[in-house]
């Protein structure tokens, strides 16, 4: 647990890391730290994907409370604070390398977990009518990070083939 407290004191990047985090501290004072670094990691993520194109559609914000909802079994009201900080928080962390929301992902959860959050940001990426490019390449990087192999990226993105541009 100690490797993943660190993940946040990180020197030159405290600021910017620990701003989604310090936010979602301040809205949920009850929160575990462990309950704190999971939901900036997973709303971090699902953030990064539907800002990728610089623009948000109702549709992604929605697909992103559900999947709030259901990887972190908490109430809409708080998945909809959630997604509201995290993609306000979004413009401010665009130059933030991906990996230090994966990061406390991989020590913490098994690769059948992962693999469902790439799922996830493939489904999110898919909510507005289309799987764009960058978006695609996003998720790559992400899935690199979360150490899967190849196989997982492909087959999370095979579930939503109608949906990629590349092939449109």
């Amino acid at each position: 647990m100690k490797r993943l407290l660190e993940f946040f004191t990180i020197k030159e990047e405290k600021q910017v890391i620990n701003k989604l985090y310090d936010k979602f501290m301040n809205h949920f004072e009850n929160e575990s730290e462990e309950n704190l670094i999971l939901y900036s990691c997973l709303a971090g993520l699902l953030a990064r994907v539907a800002h990728v194109d610089f623009d948000v559609k109702d549709d992604e914000k929605d697909h992103m409370k559900s999947a709030l909802v259901h990887w972190l079994k908490i109430d809409q009201k708080k998945a909809e604070v959630l997604t509201q900080i995290a993609l306000e928080e979004m413009q401010s962390l665009i130059g933030l390398d991906t990996r230090k929301f994966c990061t406390p992902l991989v020590e913490t959860t098994d690769i059948n977990t992962r693999f469902e959050v790439i799922e996830a940001l493939f489904e999110l990426a898919a909510s507005d009518g289309g799987v764009s490019n960058d978006e695609s390449n996003e998720i790559s990087y992400i899935s690199k990070a979360l150490n899967l192999e190849n196989k997982y990226f492909i087959s999370a993105r095979a579930n939503v083939k109608e949906y990629l541009d590349s092939l449109n």
